[in-house]
Parts: structure tokens; C-alpha cells; sequence
């Protein structure tokens, strides 16, 4: 677990798949790692999106800022997921984590696939960027 946790700290080599390094698997319901991080980062990347997305954490714990009422549910299973995904943005990471069965869509697929658009046409200013890298960085220091 300790070799896990050092790989994903070195920085991949240019070229290098994000595959390569496994991603470190935490129980459900992980006391270690604080969900307020996540939040932030879900409700900052998905500010002005049509659709009504809700996020369910690795604790079963459920986050719809749009009230009861979502189009689908992101569902992470493993917040250092979010991390890499966010430092990275590489879609062969988010397709390899959903075919490992660490993030799943819930509800409305068609939806969810409306936040390849959200997320290209996505400008964020530099005090956004730097409030994810806050989280992010919030991430990386718990549980580890």
C-alpha cells in the first residue's frame, strides 16, 4: 500500500500512460478523508451546466446542489480519483476508472455525457484555478 501511495506521487514520465500507476483504493466510508474538498471541486467544475447533476462519495454520502430532483449522479468511489482526474485531466484515467468501477453514472446517461461540452467550453479564472488546486492539494494531504 505504501509503494501505491509513492508511486502516486512521482510525476509520470513524458509520454507515459496515466494507467500505469494504480489508484489507491480506500474502504468505503474512509474517516481519513475530509468529503468538504470534493464538494467544492464538484460544485466549482459544474457551475453553469444545463444539466442537474448530483454526486455520491465514496461514503454513500449523497451532494445535489440542485435540490432532490438530479439528472444523474456522478458516483465516485475513491476521492484520490478526483484528485488525479483534476491534476491530469486525462480521459484515458476517467475511462479507466470507470471500467475498474471506481466512478459510475447514475440516471440520465445522455446527460452526463453533456459535460465533455460543459468541460471543453469551461473557462476558469485564475482565483477558480487556484480554489481547485487549494482542494487538491487538501486531497493529497489527507489519508495518506
Amino acid at each position: 500500500m505504501i509503494a501505491v501511495a509513492r508511486a502516486l506521487r512521482r510525476p509520470f514520465a513524458a509520454g507515459e500512460p496515466a494507467m500505469t500507476t494504480s489508484i489507491l483504493r480506500r474502504g468505503p466510508g474512509d474517516p481519513t478523508v475530509d468529503p468538504a474538498p470534493v464538494i467544492r471541486i464538484f460544485n466549482r467544475l459544474l457551475l453553469g451546466i444545463d444539466a442537474r447533476p448530483a454526486l455520491r462519495l465514496w461514503n454513500n454520502a449523497v451532494h445535489a446542489p440542485s435540490g432532490d430532483e438530479s439528472d444523474f449522479t456522478l458516483v465516485l468511489r475513491d476521492p484520490v480519483l478526483l484528485r488525479r482526474l483534476v491534476v491530469q485531466r486525462s480521459p484515458m484515467l476517467l475511462a479507466d476508472a470507470y471500467f475498474q468501477g471506481l466512478l459510475d453514472i447514475e440516471g440520465d446517461i445522455y446527460s452526463a455525457l453533456r459535460l465533455k461540452d460543459h468541460f471543453q467550453s469551461m473557462a476558469l479564472t485564475w482565483r477558480d484555478k487556484l480554489a481547485l488546486l487549494h482542494d487538491v492539494w487538501q486531497l493529497s494531504s489527507q489519508g495518506e
